[in-house]
């Protein structure tokens, strides 16, 4: 696989953050080991392979990206890390992979998102 097919971005999404959305715990690592960039943002909210795999809740993605050394605490442009998004979704799983690997357990949200649930 060349570095210009993992690093190709279509609608914004690289192939890592669409294998990562769906799961595909093989293709992650195929694309992991041929050099992906793991903290590409997405262009319209910032969200990051991690984000995507947390969100959907799929943990063995979320090992995989943080022991491949995925940055834990990046925001996306609403301020979601993807602890918030694991922890809003109800993925506890997710969410014990993520603290223990060293999360940040105080990033707030923009103001006018989490003003919402305070």
């Amino acid at each position: 696989m060349s570095t210009s097919t993992v690093h190709h971005i279509l609608n914004g999404w690289t192939p890592l953050m669409r294998a990562s959305f769906d799961g595909h715990v093989e293709i992650v690592r195929l694309l992991i080991e041929a050099k992906a960039q793991l903290n590409i943002q997405e262009k319209e909210d910032g969200a990051t392979a991690l984000h995507l795999a947390a969100q959907e809740g799929k943990a063995d993605v979320v090992r995989l990206l943080t022991e491949a050394g995925a940055q834990l605490d990046i925001q996306r442009t609403n301020g979601a890390t993807p602890l918030f998004i694991a922890s809003q979704n109800g993925h506890s799983e997710v969410v014990n992979i993520l603290l223990r690997n060293g999360a940040g357990v105080d990033r707030a949200m923009n103001v006018s998102q989490s003003s919402v649930t305070a």
